[in-house]
């Protein structure tokens, strides 16, 4: 069985570490039962059963959405198509109606200074143990929404139209053109009580990113359950998912283009985190930020140095001859030809910006240990 390395000094760890030097693994809570596969009958029959128990559950349980203040369990966004999307209340009741224990692997990423990437993956078992599904999401400082803040509002001598408030809700769109395009927004005068177009004044970066770390875990967990939940159900066609964080841009139609490179150049263990780390390369370079405090499950205490930009000095001492050690190991371990020099600098740049171990620094090379140990835990499945 290959070992997991401890991040900071290199060192193999103990058969069943304690989750302080890993990113949050899910443990198998019971032990599954050792069985023969079932039939395709058998499977066709539970598929069933599921679809029926998701009509009941939707007839029953589940409650739509009509007015985004009232809440619901799912429900469809003005201009975002005909399919519901599900909502976190609505997936919670469906993995309490399945009877879906899940459990979370965390991926922090230091996109530099106090900003943060939260990749997360759920993983849904049976009571028994059984893997049933999985689902990821992402949440990042980098998001428009947690990037920046409005800027300051100011009031004009225009009344809100009285359209305006019909349209909202079902026309959000002819609704704004109403009050003259994206750069206004309805606000209530404290002085008179009345409700006047106010333009809105440019948007500023947010000064305290640190202070959404919380919220970013927490919607990355969110996106990652309700996607589990989706394909544990196989309700893909009756559910959509995440539409109602930013619907505005599901509105636009915007599309998006992969720059994937080819599957055979890329390490076959690593090559999932390959158009991540190019979409971190595109963005515009930052000065190297100093040291942090957050370790890889998001406590404070472990030691953690943000990816400095290619080219540019270390920002700290260089990693250990044990940790450089620990990641030849652990890259072994996932089937990377360490050898071939190629393959050796591919996967070294999908965890930092380096050609080779050896020229990480200490804090790159503790967050290069923490993603090879999940990736490691990951192919090896949940503990027995």
């Amino acid at each position: 069985m290959a070992e997991s390395y401890d991040p900071e000094t290199g060192e193999p760890l103990d058969p069943a570490p304690s989750m302080g030097g890993l990113v949050q693994v899910a443990p198998a809570a019971i032990a599954p039962a050792t069985m023969a596969p079932p039939s395709p009958t058998q499977v066709i029959q539970v598929m069933k059963e599921r679809r029926a128990l998701l009509r009941a559950a939707m007839s029953e349980i589940l409650v739509e959405q009509t007015d985004p203040a009232k809440g619901g369990d799912y429900g469809k966004i003005p201009g975002c198509g005909d399919r519901p999307t599900l909502l976190l209340p609505g997936a919670q009741k469906l993995s309490s109606a399945f009877q879906f224990v899940p459990r979370y692997r965390i991926i922090i990423r230091v996109l530099g200074g106090d900003k943060r990437e939260y990749d997360v993956k759920c993983l849904l078992y049976t009571l028994s143990g059984t893997l049933i599904a999985e689902g990821e999401g992402v949440c990042s400082s980098l998001e428009t929404k947690y990037r920046y803040r409005p800027g300051p509002v100011e009031l004009t001598d225009r009344p809100v139209p009285k359209e305006y408030w019909n349209l909202r809700k079902s026309e959000p769109k002819k609704a704004q053109d109403l009050l003259g395009g994206p750069g206004f927004v309805a606000k209530k005068d404290p002085n008179t009580g009345s409700w006047l177009v106010a333009s809105k004044g440019e948007t500023v970066e947010n000064p305290d990113p640190a202070d959404l770390w919380n919220t970013l875990k927490k919607m990355g967990c969110k996106r990652a359950f309700i996607a589990a939940v989706i394909t544990a159900t196989n309700a893909s066609d009756v559910f959509t998912q995440d539409i109602e964080d930013n619907p505005d841009l599901y509105r636009r139609g915007v599309t998006y283009e992969t720059t994937a490179e080819p599957a055979s150049e890329q390490p076959e263990a690593l090559a999932p985190a390959a158009g991540r780390k190019r979409a971190e390369k595109a963005r515009p370079p930052e000065e190297p930020p100093p040291p942090t405090n957050a370790g890889a499950d998001g406590a404070e205490g472990a030691e953690s140095e943000p990816p400095r930009v290619g080219g540019t000095p270390p920002a700290g001492p260089p990693a250990t001859e044990k940790q450089v050690g620990a990641i030849y190991s652990l890259m072994r371990a996932l089937k990377v030809e360490v050898t071939n020099a190629e393959q050796l600098r591919l996967a070294c740049r999908m965890l930092a910006p380096h050609d080779k171990p050896e020229e990480y620094s200490k804090g790159e090379a503790n967050a290069a240990i923490q993603q090879l140990n999940a990736m490691l835990a990951e192919k090896a499945g949940p503990r027995q």
